[in-house]
């Protein structure tokens, strides 16, 4: 497999196509109703992220559920060196580090969600 990491966001369609084909996404998906659901949000930025970030959870349960079944270790290494390899991270200590510290964020706001705290945090 060869994925090419993106040097530039991809648009709000795309994320919502990207949900539609795993058949996640009820709208339309006309430029019309992602320009309403952006002002009702706040603007394209809230919009977007909100996009990506339900993207990301659809991509999080199909990994716990491919991974539920790996066969052997270097399997599930080769896998999620995939991950790292596509975010572009995977030989930049820095980026790595970057791109780690962003999984991390989503932590504490599920804990707060949920009423309860990690004993490390």
């Amino acid at each position: 497999m060869t994925f090419t990491p993106r040097s530039e966001p991809v648009s709000v369609v795309q994320l919502a196509d990207a949900l539609t084909a795993l058949g996640l996404y009820g709208g339309a998906g006309t430029i019309a109703e992602h320009t309403m659901e952006a002002a009702r949000l706040g603007g394209d930025g809230p919009y977007r992220m909100r996009l990506a970030n339900a993207l990301l959870g659809a991509a999080q349960v199909e990994v716990m559920l491919a991974e539920s079944c790996a066969t052997t270790a270097e399997d599930l290494a080769a896998a999620h060196r995939e991950q790292l390899v596509t975010a572009g991270v995977a030989d930049d200590p820095d980026k790595l580090t970057g791109f780690l510290r962003s999984q991390a964020r989503a932590w504490p706001t599920w804990a707060a969600i949920r009423g309860t705290r990690c004993a490390t945090w």
